[in-house]
């Protein structure tokens, strides 16, 4: 059963359906005409008690790649009744007017980049307005900024479609094929990177071509490389795209259109050219239908298929060649399904009356046996309508965009509740144990478990003398060791009776210089390999091994070790040099890291060394820096798993 464990609640004005799209821990909601980035403050010194979030509102552009006096200047010249209809009916002809531009421009697409596409393991999301404008955002210091008009970089590779702006269009057709040639309706990432971290994107236009780019980030900038684009048998507006890899350089580009049918091209990259294979008709139907949600998943060789028909789930399997081998229709119930949701593990659907399934399939004799298992929620949302499932990357926390349709008072505002769910379940085994030796991968386990400590005000039940000696063999286990530990310090904080005698070491500073010291055994011992390799040491490497021994002796004398027990004395020997610091604020010596009148300088906590430029990385957690000539390694927090970042 799922309980409701948080919510977050977003106001608009509109009366309108909404979106979510829940990527690594980044949760982004549609509102009215603005995105609402949603990620965890990664604050372990919370004291919230329900999941703590940071929030981030975006407002993208209403700019459209068609020049406003284009189609101002056609309408200016008198157009007929039919004419002035599309023209305010169809966003793609909005822009002739600023204003109604303005007032009922929104977001129709937002897809997420994979992951490490930017910076360190950062992804880029790009999005498409009403009147055809693809945007990418980028996330800078906790804040998200438009980094591109993607939108501007497809013009300059549509020569002949530009130059048609100089000259007013002859008749309403002829302005309706030049504005649906520039204007996009979709896009479409290629969820892989290639080895030198560029990615394929798709740009379906609304006149139904699609257009292909490698795009690459270099120096805060994109390198942008048309890869062709594909025409298809019908010229009907796209409405959603899934690009599927198959093998290294083939993949299928599956497509739904504003009829209902569903299409698919099997394509091929050759030296960044994309070329088309063979088309293929999945759904001919005519039906109005339009698909909204579209997912995919392989289980033994066959590629299945999952989209929804307004009420009914279709679902379909392919062999390797591409052939139907079957295809099953589902009545879910009475409503209409909402969304589609595909996890690493599990495939999950919603309608819009607050119900929620797992999708189960068994694949018999080439046929497709569909189940869905209802999920029990605790709370009944009988006045809410139910528009986006996310799930968390261990799917442990489900996020339900909701809007309340009861009739509110005339003063109240329409809302989006975003609510987040959870099993009841012990999961302290499961952080203590976790296979990947990583806290930021399972950083949902560590909230849901802030969240009951701080409510219940008590602390789990397990051994953690047992717990911190394995930190002496583990460093994973000490870092789990000082979680439960700032758990400790803020029930104190909050006068918790009963706390003492729980942990046996109750200093935050002894276990961080605990895991600071395997860290500078680890720096001691990577450097030592590349000097058996190479035969010598660049000047930073020297300077790391000089400082990570200085703290390796700092430790042991601070808490009364010998620092040979840790590393030999030849490992030592390798370099003797010795690096002198002068501290920021008072230009004395800094001896044992610090001055005498001890001041605070800005270490590394990596290498061990000062910082002195004004460019660094830090940690959005809990605020331990690096040097900045670490970037290109991808490092990532000693004590909380955060990649590092500018």
């Amino acid at each position: 059963m799922l309980h409701e464990i948080s919510r977050k609640t977003i106001t608009i004005n509109k009366h309108e359906e909404t979106s979510l799209l829940w990527h690594n821990s980044v949760l982004v909601v549609r509102g009215n005409k603005t995105l609402h980035l949603i990620d965890y403050t990664y604050n372990l010194h919370s004291l919230e008690r329900e999941i703590d979030l940071r929030e981030c509102v975006v407002n993208p552009s209403y700019d459209s790649p068609v020049p406003i006096n284009f189609l101002s200047n056609y309408a200016a010249t008198g157009v007929k009744n039919l004419e002035l209809v599309e023209m305010v009916t169809n966003p793609a002809f909005w822009p002739h007017n600023k204003l109604l531009t303005q007032e009922m421009s929104n977001i129709v697409a937002f897809k997420w980049s994979p992951e490490n596409f930017i910076h360190n393991y950062e992804c880029v999301l790009a999005t498409v307005n009403s009147v055809g404008n693809v945007e990418f955002f980028a996330q800078k210091k906790q804040l998200w900024y438009s980094i591109i008009d993607f939108s501007k970089e497809i013009m300059k590779h549509l020569d002949s479609t530009f130059e048609m702006f100089n000259n007013c269009p002859r008749d309403f057709n002829d302005m309706e094929d030049i504005v649906y040639n520039v204007e996009t309706s979709n896009i479409c990432w290629c969820p892989v990177l290639n080895n030198d971290n560029s990615c394929y994107l798709a740009t379906a236009q609304k006149s139904g071509e699609i257009l292909y780019w490698l795009l690459k980030h270099h120096n805060n900038t994109f390198e942008t490389t048309f890869c062709g684009s594909i025409k298809n048998s019908n010229e009907i507006e796209i409405a959603l795209m899934v690009w599927i890899p198959v093998e290294k350089n083939k993949f299928l580009l599956v497509f739904t259109n504003e009829i209902g049918q569903v299409w698919a091209n099997e394509c091929e990259i050759v030296k960044k050219k994309v070329t088309l294979i063979k088309e293929y008709s999945l759904w001919a139907y005519q039906d109005k239908m339009v698909v909204t949600c579209l997912e995919y998943t392989f289980k033994n060789d066959k590629l299945l298929l999952f989209f929804n028909k307004h009420r009914h789930l279709i679902v379909q399997m392919y062999d390797s060649n591409f052939n139907l081998l079957s295809q099953s229709m589902e009545n879910v119930n009475d409503h209409r399904i909402s969304t589609i949701t595909r996890s690493e593990m599990n495939l999950y659907l919603s309608t819009v009356n607050t119900k929620m399934y797992r999708i189960v399939y068994n694949i018999v004799n080439d046929t497709v046996e569909v189940m869905l298992k209802l999920f029990d929620f605790k709370d009944s949302y009988t006045t809410y309508e139910l528009y986006g499932v996310g799930c968390s990357k261990n799917n442990l926390l489900f996020a339900l965009a909701m809007i309340d349709r009861r009739v509110l008072y005339r003063k109240e505002s329409q809302k989006i509740d975003v609510i987040f769910l959870c099993q009841e379940s012990d999961n302290v085994d499961f952080i203590i144990n976790n296979p990947t030796k990583n806290l930021m991968k399972i950083w949902d386990y560590i909230e849901v478990l802030r969240c009951k400590i701080i409510k219940t005000k008590k602390l789990p039940e397990i051994d953690y003398d047992k717990l911190l000696k394995d930190g002496d063999s583990d460093v994973y286990k000490l870092k789990v060791y000082l979680v439960f530990l700032i758990f400790y310090k803020r029930l104190e904080s909050l006068m918790t009776p009963h706390l003492n005698g729980i942990l046996p070491e109750t200093s935050v500073e002894v276990i961080k210089d605990k895991i600071l010291m395997f860290q500078s055994i680890n720096v001691i011992n990577n450097i030592y390999g590349k000097y058996r390799k190479n035969c010598q040491l660049s000047d930073f490497e020297q300077e790391c091994f000089a400082c990570s021994k200085k703290y390796l002796f700092y430790y042991c004398k601070k808490y009364s070790r010998n620092p040979y027990d840790y590393i030999s004395e030849d490992i030592c020997s390798i370099s003797k040099m010795n690096v002198e610091y002068t501290c920021q604020a008072c230009d004395e010596k800094i001896i044992q890291f610090s001055c005498t009148e001890g001041h605070l300088n800005m270490f590394c906590y990596l290498t061990f060394t000062l910082i002195e430029s004004d460019e660094y990385l830090t940690c959005k957690g809990c605020g331990s820096t690096a040097r900045i000539e670490l970037y290109e390694q991808k490092p990532s927090c000693l004590f909380c798993d955060l990649y590092l970042n500018m």
